[in-house]
């Protein structure tokens, strides 16, 4: 039971999830931000609102995980529905220990609506629902900025400067892939419950070609990256690894064309973040001990 909760958790994502926005905040420590306990109880509300969003998706997906043999033994309906509210219920009673403003309260409560009406509708709709996960992962790593009351303005794409929005660029749109690359993964389970997804509207020739031009939009957000940034050894690392994965997985996705190849995307993917991610780590501490 507890290896089949974890599954439906995501635990991997929640631990990839975790890294990244204690990364961003590690930065964000080295800019005048001062560690808090607050900190602490926002990403438990962060982390429980999102295993949320997982439970009420796995309850709504149990017709159609079944078909793309996704689905998690030992787990029904009701365990769903329990574990979203036990998790709904810790997600604000974080909150309520913390002494957070009550503007974090609206973005929690704000994230859950968003993920219900995504789970219970909006999914089956053509990309609208793969661009609602995009932005809330993005709000993710712009919490971070929030926190030392910064006025979100993009004001280049100088990684040096500009780290946190920099990296929302890149998590909009790799996320958006991502959701787009998950549709063509489950592309028969969802035509079976009548899903009208991107790939079942265009196919899936027609949706692999809109992937293209988005992975073309992250190489357009690289290029102004690589202008704007500092020229040292440490950044340019980081556009050599984030290039080369870049063009691979383009060449992955022009051969991609059934469900096992659809999940390899989903993975690198998955990599990508993990490797942005460590680069975080890397150059915070490298500035630090410097």
């Amino acid at each position: 039971m507890v290896i089949s909760y974890l599954k439906s958790i995501r635990y991997l994502n929640l631990l990839l999830l975790s890294i990244l926005f204690w990364g961003l905040l590690i930065h964000q420590y080295q800019r005048e931000l001062n560690p808090e306990l607050d900190h602490f109880w926002l990403f438990t509300a962060i982390l429980f609102t999102t295993i949320c969003g997982y439970q009420i998706n796995n309850y709504y997906d149990i017709p159609s995980d079944k078909i793309n043999q996704k689905a998690i033994d030992k787990l029904s309906e009701g365990f769903y529905l329990k574990s979203y509210f036990l998790h709904f219920f810790f997600s604000f009673l974080v909150l309520f220990i913390s002494d957070l403003a009550g503007q974090w309260f609206l973005l929690i409560m704000f994230t859950h609506l968003a993920l219900i009406a995504y789970s219970a509708r909006i999914k089956n709709w053509p990309l609208l629902g793969n661009i609602i996960i995009a932005i809330l992962c993005s709000i993710l790593v712009i919490i971070p900025e929030g926190l030392n009351k910064a006025s979100f303005i993009f004001e280049d794409f100088n990684l040096a400067k500009n780290t946190n929005m920099v990296y929302v660029s890149f998590c909009f749109v790799l996320t958006l892939i991502r959701e787009i690359i998950k549709d063509l993964e489950d592309i028969n389970g969802d035509k079976a419950v009548n899903s009208k997804t991107l790939p079942i509207i265009l196919g899936i020739k027609n949706t692999k070609f809109i992937v293209g031009i988005c992975s073309l939009g992250i190489c357009y957000v690289i290029i102004n990256c690589v202008l704007a940034s500092p020229k040292s050894w440490e950044f340019v690392i980081f556009f050599v690894l984030v290039i080369s994965l870049v063009i691979f997985f383009i060449y992955r996705l022009i051969k991609a064309n059934e469900q096992a190849s659809f999940k390899e995307l989903s993975k690198l993917i998955k990599f990508k973040f993990l490797t942005a991610t460590i680069w975080l780590y890397f150059i915070s501490f490298y500035h630090e001990f410097a």
